[in-house]
C-alpha cells in the first residue's frame, strides 16, 4: 500500500521551498515513512 505522497516545504527567508515528498509504505507487515526529492507516482520500487 503507497499512500499519497505529501508535499514538504520549508521556509526559506520568507519563501517557501520544495524539500520532497513524505511517502509512507507498507512492506511485509512494517510501515515506512521516506522523504522523497522527486513525486514517486503511484508506485515506488523498494
Amino acid at each position: 500500500m503507497l499512500s499519497k505522497p505529501t508535499v514538504v516545504e520549508h521556509p526559506v527567508a520568507g519563501q517557501s521551498r520544495l524539500a520532497g515528498y513524505q511517502v509512507t509504505y507498507s512492506y511485509q507487515g512494517q510501515t515506512y515513512t521516506v522523504l522523497m526529492p522527486s513525486d514517486p507516482g503511484s508506485r515506488v520500487m523498494i
